[in-house]
């Protein structure tokens, strides 16, 4: 049984075979010789062309894309597969709901910054940035408002709305003795006379306080303090201190995501600028995708790069842009769904799968996995 898998992810391999293909048709790229079949291959069954990854299939291939050296544990806390007949891999029932997608999306922040802030994850994942050790790049932590601890208010999409007043809480695990940078993006509901007014503090001590002008998220402004920390764990709070209410104006702090960064034991300094940039995108997206990018794709991520400093703590451009543009690839639909997009139909109107779609689905059919780049043409030989 294994050998014959074996031939079979070989022809997917060459590029043989389709939607339909191989019953006594020859594919492109595939032998002459026709296989006989008889009367059951004139009767395919329709299948969904937008399979998602199961959650063993999503933990196989986050470990193989990042080089991990186990399962990350993350898929535990998702809600489960449902049941087909006592499958799990049925794609016809294999659902994206309101719970499944917080928990891919909590997933790709916590994966990104593990990879965007350790320096043996970063130096797989992003090869085309090699750092040099203890150079300028810092310890950072970042939580978000809606995992955060709130003493009132409920989360509002990606932030906490803290509707009276009350205080927003983020405990941190610092490494090592220093001066840290403790940062905060906020914005209001703005209403009666005066502008919403925010405090930070660090381990019960307020440091900061501030009214805040930004009446949106778009314009979310930041709260910033300078504070020296000891090894051990911490405690910030973003506060809410004039809350406001007059039918039907009604004023409200909202507390997108508190971080922590400084110290030591970073990536270390970059010297990576656009050329290194593209290529990791081009190269580490393919992966991603399991298929090659395209031109607009690139471009779509090269905007998205460009932005991590602004939705991303720290200090180093490079590893802030890595960690959100492989924080969106993460929830891509090319990589949560193994998705079959060609058109194009063989002589008796079955649309022929591409060599990356066939290998895509042999692969998680017979080991649950991404298969090899050795699949496909141009790529070297690795997993994912």
């Amino acid at each position: 049984m294994l050998g014959s898998s074996l031939l079979i992810v070989l022809a997917a391999c060459q590029g043989s075979g389709g939607a339909g293909a191989g019953h006594g048709s020859d594919g492109p790229g595939s032998p002459s010789a026709t296989v006989p079949c008889g009367p059951a291959c004139d009767e395919i069954p329709a299948t969904t062309r937008f399979a998602r990854l199961t959650s063993t299939q999503w933990e196989n291939t986050v470990q193989d894309l990042l080089h991990l050296p186990g399962p990350t544990g993350l898929s535990q806390s998702f809600i489960g597969d449902t049941l087909s007949s006592g499958f799990e891999n049925d794609a016809d029932n294999l659902q994206v709901g309101p719970e499944l997608f917080l928990d891919y999306e909590n997933a790709a922040e916590t994966l990104a910054h593990e990879v965007a802030t350790d320096p043996s994850l970063y130096a797989s994942a992003v090869p085309e940035d090699p750092r040099s050790a203890g150079g300028g790049s810092s310890w950072s932590s970042q939580v978000e408002g809606e995992t955060a601890t709130a003493s009132t208010g409920a989360s509002a999409g990606d932030a906490w709305n803290l509707w009276s007043n009350g205080t927003v809480s983020a405990s941190f695990d610092v490494p090592s003795d220093g001066a840290y940078t403790l940062t905060a993006r906020v914005w209001a509901d703005q209403a009666g006379p005066d502008l919403a007014h925010a405090t930070l503090a660090f381990d019960g001590a307020i440091l900061l306080e501030q009214d805040v002008a930004a009446a949106d998220e778009a314009s979310g402004e930041l709260l910033t303090i300078t504070v020296t920390a000891t090894a051990g764990t911490h405690t910030a709070e973003v506060g809410f201190t004039n809350d406001f209410y007059q039918d039907p104006d009604d004023r409200n702090l909202y507390v997108d995501w508190v971080s922590l960064a400084g110290g030591s034991g970073g990536l270390g300094g970059s010297t990576a600028g656009d050329a290194q940039r593209d290529a990791w995108i081009t190269r580490f997206g393919a992966l991603v995708h399991r298929r090659p990018l395209t031109s607009d794709e690139i471009d779509q991520y090269r905007t998205l790069f460009a932005q991590g400093p602004d939705l991303i703590s720290g200090s180093d451009p490079f590893a802030q842009g890595v960690e959100v543009v492989l924080t969106a690839m993460l929830q891509s639909p090319w990589f949560i769904y193994r998705i079959e997009s060609s058109t194009k139909q063989d002589d008796t109107g079955r649309i022929q799968l591409d060599g990356y779609e066939l290998a895509n689905k042999l692969s998680y059919a017979l080991g649950t996995r991404c298969p090899t780049t050795s699949c496909s043409p141009g790529r070297p030989t690795a997993r994912c």
